[in-house]
């Protein structure tokens, strides 16, 4: 599989960001937390299986950074699936304000999950206009890009594709908007 090499990116740059340049691990006065919006369906087991394998390559690679989980739907036994891989995940629903609130002020980091295009593009947005704080996208696709999703691509800490198809369209667009 393509992307897994990817996604181990994502994890590694993420990982590397908490060592020096010589190899000693920075001392962390808090635990760092990511906020993954993700979880965008229960419609197949490819859907379903994107959230739970970024939370398990989240807990091997960046044992000491807390996730917590923005998701749009966890029904059909979707939340007790994760929960009982991860007991001590919070998920926290899109129509939970309040949660997503604390989320927001808590957390370091947005990470978009995986998905067609950049699902949650409205979300990220506000993200950057209410926090201020990075974000991160991985393993998405893209056909057709419309400005306001250039933007907030270009905002981006990094963006992975999970095809080279997207990855050759993005190329050539900024190589045209020089």
């Amino acid at each position: 599989m393509k992307n897994k090499p990817i996604f181990a990116t994502v994890v590694l740059i993420l990982f590397c960001a908490t060592f020096d340049l010589s190899g000693q691990a920075i001392k962390i006065e808090k635990k760092h937390k990511i906020l993954l919006r993700s979880s965008w369906q229960t419609i197949n087991i490819g859907d379903i299986a994107h959230s739970p394998g970024v939370l398990a390559l989240c807990e091997k690679y960046l044992p000491d950074v807390e996730v917590r989980l923005w998701a749009s739907n966890v029904g059909d036994g979707v939340n007790e699936m994760i929960h009982k891989r991860f007991p001590n995940l919070q998920i926290i629903l899109s129509s939970d304000t309040l949660a997503l609130k604390k989320a927001f002020i808590a957390c370091d980091f947005l990470l978009h999950g995986s998905g067609p295009y950049l699902v949650a593009d409205k979300d990220i947005e506000r993200w950057v206009k209410e926090t201020g704080k990075p974000f991160g996208v991985y393993g998405i696709s893209l056909s057709d890009v419309p400005v306001n999703i250039v933007k907030t691509l270009s905002q981006a800490k990094f963006v992975f594709f999970r095809d080279t198809v997207s990855l050759e369209m993005e190329s050539t667009r900024k190589q045209k908007s020089f």
